[in-house]
């Protein structure tokens, strides 16, 4: 075998080498949160009339909790706040509260400069509610906020002001 031969089959295991190392690396990461997605799902089958899940994703407040979206049996659309702690699960079908989507469209109506980044249910003082994260531009730079509007009826309940990057 030539040595041009042996280069390119060194640097075709070292390559593979870094590939399986890559993915092997990824799936650590991302194992504690995809099982924890797993089991907040799992808990909101259990503890609500929800019995499909569309979605789920996470909120990082005072306490962190699954979201999981999905539905009951006659396809009415559902919310489920599942905490770290054993029996910490509040359920709410979307209609009994603003839905992320008509939120969305009141503060483009009412404060079109606020760029919005990320909107999520959540909890804030035992208060479910939306945590809407949005940047808006200043003389300084740019700002980053946290409102907390009120799950049930949007009443803005709180906003935190980040510093100027």
């Amino acid at each position: 075998m030539s040595n041009k031969m042996k280069a390119w089959l060194a640097l075709g295991v070292i390559l593979l080498t870094l590939v399986v190392l890559g993915y092997r690396t990824y799936l650590q990461i991302f194992e504690e949160p995809w099982e924890s997605e797993q089991r907040a799902e799992q808990i909101a089958i259990r503890s609500s009339d929800m019995n499909q899940v569309d979605n789920t994703e996470i909120y990082n407040g005072e306490k962190s909790y699954v979201i999981v979206y999905g539905k009951d049996e006659q396809e009415d659309s559902m919310i489920v706040w599942v905490g770290e702690e054993e029996g910490d699960v509040t359920a709410r079908y979307a209609k009994d509260g603003i839905t992320e989507n008509i939120l969305e469209q009141q503060l483009k109506k009412s404060s079109p400069e606020k760029e919005i980044i990320r909107i999520v249910p959540g909890k804030w003082e035992d208060e479910l509610v939306w945590e809407v994260f949005y940047k808006q531009d200043e003389e300084q730079g740019d700002r980053h906020y946290y409102d907390f509007y009120r799950f049930s009826d949007g009443e803005l309940l709180e906003t935190y002001t980040m510093s100027i990057r």
